[in-house]
């Protein structure tokens, strides 16, 4: 086992009057993650708008090309940027962003 540094020790010292930490909370929320609702509401609106501007009749087959057509639109704009190597570089940036605006663990 490591000696502590001097800073540990010092931090380690430090005490707390009676009350001085009352009310101190440290629960991870996880009321960010998106309902059902939100998820599917919100979502079908951009899919059928999608599906109208395109002239799609079925909602699944809209659903698969703007799946091909939002890879296609990102790989592009990766492109464009200096802070992703390319379209998948970014799709993955973004899910891990969302994994850990809620509070996902990654695997």
């Amino acid at each position: 086992r490591l000696d502590i540094i001097p800073f540990w020790e010092h931090i380690q010292g430090i005490t707390f009057r009676a009350g001085d930490y009352t009310g101190i909370v440290r629960e991870v929320k996880k009321a960010r993650i998106p309902s059902d609702e939100t998820l599917f509401l919100n979502g079908y609106g951009f899919i059928t708008a999608y599906a109208a501007r395109e002239g799609h009749e079925s909602i699944f087959s809209a659903m698969l090309d703007y799946v091909s057509d939002a890879q296609k639109f990102h790989d592009k704009y990766a492109k464009k940027s200096d802070k992703y190597e390319d379209g998948e570089d970014y799709r993955k940036t973004k899910l891990n962003v969302k994994k850990k605006l809620f509070n996902i663990l990654r695997k």
